[in-house]
């Protein structure tokens, strides 16, 4: 991960704690569907899309409306109920195309973090 002065990240401090920069773990599938792995017991789970026009992957993330920070997300209009029951928070990713299997991703706190495709056989 590297900050909008290209200097290598390792810590990013968050108003809940602090994230280690090596991660999460991306898996995006041909049904429209993406993980977000950060730890074994940390996932997020929701639904991709591609705008090209902005070059962004928009994640609708699946918000847990029984627990405390979902519905923190709901009562400040961070999350929205769509037409499938759920809940989600729309978070759009500027991301740019290095090649056939990297991409440099681009979040909200102006940081980027390269990633590289891993095939099924980890390679």
């Amino acid at each position: 991960m590297r900050d909008d002065q290209n200097k290598k990240v390792d810590t990013i401090r968050h108003g809940m704690g602090y994230e280690i920069a090596k991660g999460p773990l991306l898996n995006y599938k041909n049904d429209g569907t993406y993980t977000k792995t950060f730890t074994p017991k940390n996932t997020d789970k929701g639904i991709w899309t591609f705008d090209s026009k902005s070059s962004k992957i928009i994640h609708y993330l699946l918000i847990d409306s029984t627990e405390m920070i979902g519905k923190d997300l709901i009562k400040r209009r961070l999350a929205t109920k769509y037409t499938d029951g759920n809940y989600y928070e729309i978070i759009g990713d500027k991301i740019i195309i290095k090649s056939k299997n990297e991409i440099e991703v681009y979040r909200r706190e102006n940081l980027r973090m390269k990633y590289r495709k891993i095939n099924s056989n980890g390679l």
